[in-house]
């Protein structure tokens, strides 16, 4: 009898706990988690088999096509969004999904993250976060990974900001409304400097925004080894080479909010990497008000189109090891594509054997690795406004050894360094009455200095009153003319070795002005800023090598390849030498099958010419 009686009370409890015992719940239908009917526990999905409401201990799986919306909070043991799936919490906050995993989508509509542990969800390959709030908000700080983001707001001008790191593992989209970086009234004091690391690509719809807010970084809690003093504003504002410990840019760059672009960014709204105070580039002062640092990394090709306005303040091409993956600008406007970043400061390192020709820049763009190819309207108003050549790399603008900067469109403009403010009012759509922008006409230290490659395939660069295009003994570089109108006074190697350059035109043309300036103060259009009159009154020296001809090779392992294009010459760089041209390469290193050179001069000017290398075509005329 007793153990008949034991039997029985053991069945009873198993039967009792088998009501508590967890379930899986698939998606039967769209519509509310609260309708019984939505629920089945046919794995399929499309068989209605034990319709109820999951509960805190069970699991559930929302499956493919299915859309699920819940009116209250909800607790369950795990949460699996199948691809194609969406759970919609609208307004509903205190939910706690367990192990939360999948590929769907999770809409949100307040500044709440459920509960869990979601680590495989925000995982790259996981699910999509939505967040579609009416007004402002600010994103959760307890979640600051996510695979997929998206911002979706009620209205272009609603704000979703961020006041912690973020890491996207996918894509980041704002469909509607702005995304911003940090807010508008934090104290000085805090320096809350964030980094922004979206691993794909980054999306802005036509009613989206990227903006920076107003909160200064540039304050008192900087890395150690800056000189000057906070805001750090003077001429003597430079700091130790190197990295912080664990940082993805030098110190230079950590000023200010990192931004870290592992894929494309494709603008069709507004971007601005700056706050809403910084309103035109000031090219020797750094910013007090919000700021980012962007740097677009990864061994993979990537673009940057610009169909909207899109403003850096510091933009970083980092792309492998060497020239090999490019980044590809392309700006529907001359205006959608502009940098507000200091550029008058000397480098650091790279500028020594011991270097190997790898600088680190401190200007508003950087190509540190990979190519830089130019696009569409793609419009540089300035590299480099330096004054600086105390040091080794002194201001000039440089491209690295690892590093290509490639023009390869008809509207593509760049200017090296800009000799009027006007000139940065025309090519950025700017209206200054003066020099605000704080350009230095006297283009002391800011040539074009090539350790890597420069290429021209069309389009439109000049060096302006800076020293030209300048070759260095450390690196071999690569300079090649495909197509369109470069301008410079000198095309040499450096006064302090003979530099190792590789000089191939297949096409387009050169001039080159000697001492003879420019009259830019007139122009008004980007025809004007493409065709300024070279000023036969003005003559400038204090930047040319006039020991070196006006085109100098001047090491006879420097190759020299011409086979159609042209190069004028209008005047010589000094009376040391009186040499216009000046091709010293071995025979051996010259190739030549066309192409031609024109010497202009005045009536008692000396042009000599020092060339092994044949010349297609010479021919000199008189002014």
């Amino acid at each position: 009898m007793n153990r008949l009686l034991r039997i029985i009370l053991l069945a009873g409890l198993l039967g009792h706990s088998g009501l508590y015992a967890q379930k899986t719940y698939y998606s039967y239908q769209s519509g509310d988690w609260g309708n019984p009917s939505t629920w089945t526990t046919d794995p399929s999905g499309t068989l209605l088999e034990n319709e109820g409401l999951p509960g805190a201990t069970d699991t559930v799986v929302i499956l493919n096509g299915r859309r699920i919306f819940t009116t209250v909070s909800r607790t369950v043991a795990s949460l699996d969004l199948s691809a194609g799936a969406v759970l919609d919490l609208g307004t509903t906050t205190g939910h706690n999904f367990g192990i939360f995993s999948g590929s769907g989508r999770l809409r949100i509509a307040s500044s709440s993250f459920p509960a869990g542990i979601p680590s495989s969800f925000v995982a790259q390959g996981g699910g999509t976060v939505e967040y579609y709030t009416t007004g402002n908000f600010q994103l959760p700080s307890s979640q600051q990974t996510y695979n997929n983001l998206v911002i979706n707001l009620d209205s272009p001008g609603s704000i979703a900001w961020t006041m912690t790191n973020l890491t996207v593992n996918g894509r980041l989209e704002v469909r509607k409304g702005t995304f911003r970086i940090c807010d508008e009234n934090m104290a000085p004091a805090s320096d809350n400097r964030l980094i922004i690391d979206v691993k794909g690509d980054i999306l802005v719809q036509s009613e989206g925004r990227i903006t920076v807010g107003n909160s200064p970084t540039n304050t008192v809690n900087l890395p150690a080894g800056f000189g000057g003093s906070p805001p750090y504003t003077s001429g003597a504002d430079t700091m130790n080479s190197g990295y912080m410990p664990g940082a993805l840019v030098t110190r230079y760059y950590d000023i200010y909010h990192k931004v870290y672009i592992g894929g494309s960014l494709i603008n069709n709204g507004i971007v601005r990497f700056v706050g809403s105070q910084v309103t035109i580039p000031d090219f020797t002062t750094l910013t007090q008000y919000g700021a980012a640092t962007v740097r677009f990394y990864g061994s993979n090709n990537a673009r940057l189109v610009c169909n909207g306005p899109t403003d850096f303040y510091n933009l970083i091409v980092d792309k492998g090891v060497d020239q090999t993956y490019e980044l590809v600008i392309n700006a529907a406007e001359h205006t959608y594509f502009r940098l507000f970043g200091r550029n008058d400061l000397r480098g650091q390192k790279g500028g020594t054997a011991s270097g190997n020709g790898t600088p680190e820049l401190r200007k508003a763009l950087w190509i540190k690795n990979g190519t830089l190819r130019l696009t569409g309207h793609t419009t540089i108003a300035s590299l480099s406004e330096g004054i600086d050549g105390t040091d080794t790399p002194n201001a000039d603008f440089y491209v690295p050894t690892t590093a290509a900067f490639i023009i390869d469109g008809p509207d593509v403009l760049v200017l090296g360094t800009a000799d009027d403010y006007r000139e940065v009012n025309v090519a950025w759509g700017f209206h200054e009455s003066g020099n605000t922008f704080h350009v230095d006409n006297s283009g002391a230290i800011s040539s074009f200095s090539i350790y890597g490659k420069f290429q021209i395939n069309d389009g439109y660069m000049s060096c302006r009153k800076s020293g030209g295009f300048i070759f260095w003994s450390l690196a071999s570089g690569e300079f090649i003319v495909n197509g369109g109108y470069l301008d410079a006074k000198q095309f040499r190697s450096a006064h302090t070795g003979t530099g190792i350059a590789s000089f191939v035109m297949n096409g387009g043309t050169m001039v080159l002005r000697g001492r003879y300036d420019q009259n830019v103060t007139n122009v008004t259009s980007l025809v004007d800023l493409r065709t300024v009159p070279i000023d036969y009154n003005a003559t400038s020296s204090g930047m040319l090598q006039g020991s070196r001809g006006t085109f100098n090779l001047a090491s006879t392992a420097n190759h020299f390849s011409m086979a159609k294009g042209h190069i004028t010459i209008h005047d010589i760089c000094g009376t040391a030498s009186y040499l216009a041209i000046q091709i010293l390469s071995d025979i051996k290193n010259v190739h030549v099958t066309g192409g031609s050179f024109r010497i202009i001069t005045s009536n008692n000017d000396y042009h000599d010419i020092a060339s092994t290398a044949p010349l297609g075509n010479l021919s000199i005329q008189r002014r």
